[in-house]
């Protein structure tokens, strides 16, 4: 709030400052610089924010910018990632959603899955590894 109270107020300044400018001016060549300037003024100043905004665009992008609250938080999101992982092997390697699971345990990413005889753990493993960057546990059943 402090930040449009403060744009607003520069941008009254500068308007204000413009206008008594232009009025000491006498009318002639000179008159349609001064014109130009100030616009150039108000435009500088109307285009401030801006300039503020993409400064702070390399630090809304970077990674390193982000950290979870919590544990609960960092569950959630393994969670997710889980989910996420299941879907894709079954996308990936051609295997029934119910003969799949994929689950965080608290420390890392546990997939079972039904053993079928294309499928091999290391394949799931480097899969797993390359698309969601975690390192899984793999396990197959009867």
């Amino acid at each position: 709030m402090n930040e449009i109270k403060g744009f607003i107020i520069s941008l009254v300044s500068a308007a204000a400052a413009s206008a008594l400018i232009e009025g000491f001016v006498p009318d002639g060549g000179l008159k349609k610089y001064v014109r130009y300037l100030t616009a150039l003024v108000i435009l500088l100043v109307l285009v401030s924010p801006l300039g503020k905004l993409i400064g702070m665009l390399p630090s809304l992008v970077a990674a390193e910018g982000f950290s979870y609250d919590s544990v609960d938080a960092l569950s959630r999101a393994n969670s997710i990632v889980a989910l996420h992982i299941e879907k894709a092997l079954c996308e990936k390697f051609s295997v029934a959603d119910a003969d799949i699971e994929a689950k965080f345990d608290g420390e890392r990413i546990i997939v079972r899955t039904v053993h079928v005889p294309w499928l091999f753990e290391e394949d799931i493993i480097l899969y797993i590894a390359n698309n969601f960057g975690v390192e899984a546990e793999v396990s197959f059943y009867e």
